[in-house]
């Protein structure tokens, strides 16, 4: 018999001088199980407590301190042990639901501006605009010869004018625009794509 059992007995003795004399042998049943019917003389722990059964046998599911068929050996005790190691980490348990979506949160603030970008390519020539009144045009289109030159003689032209080209559509497949490669008094000179046709308009 373990010695707590066993100074419950002696306590038994004291308290219930019945045991003693003529009452049953006390008969240690651990810790006090609802389901369990207990015979006269049993000792049990519950609640903290030690109770030992009386002479009448103790109904299942008669927890100690309900009635009198139990009987209280100690008090219980107000020392609190040591707090124990903590245990080992558990295993990581299986991912729970996706939440909710949250609200749309606020605007940011601007970002810094970008470097600039690569600079694109020369756009396609633009039509050369209306001459001014009274200034010399071409009345008729012109065309380069095969070596892709013209000469054009033009009445009143100085060498501050100005002459504007414009490739038109007759001649050969234009590859090379016209431009002017010079101005003489009277007179200019063309180079382009040979045999392309072109106008032109003075300007000042």
């Amino acid at each position: 018999m373990r010695p707590s059992l066993l100074a419950a007995g002696l306590v038994a003795g004291l308290l219930l001088p019945a045991y003693a004399t003529a009452g049953p042998s006390l008969l240690p049943r651990g810790v006090w199980v609802g389901g369990q019917i207990y015979a006269p003389g049993s000792v049990v722990q519950h609640d903290g407590r030690t109770w030992i059964a009386r002479q009448d046998a103790v109904a299942a599911g008669v927890a100690p301190g309900t009635n009198d068929s139990w009987v209280p050996l100690t008090e219980p005790s107000t020392v609190v042990g040591a707090r124990g190691p903590f245990g080992p980490l558990g295993p990581i348990g299986i991912p729970g639901p996706f939440g909710l979506v949250g609200p749309v949160g606020g605007v940011g603030p601007q970002g810094a501006t970008g470097q600039a970008g690569a600079l694109g390519p020369t756009g396609p020539a633009g039509a050369p605009g209306a001459a001014a009144s009274g200034a010399p045009t071409s009345g008729r289109t012109l065309r380069l010869d095969r070596r892709g030159r013209a000469t054009v003689p033009v009445k009143g032209l100085g060498r501050r004018s100005i002459v504007v080209l414009q490739a038109t559509a007759g001649g050969a497949r234009v590859r090379v625009a016209p431009v002017v490669t010079g101005v003489r008094t009277g007179r200019f000179t063309v180079r382009g794509t040979p045999r392309s046709s072109f106008r032109y308009a003075v300007v000042g």
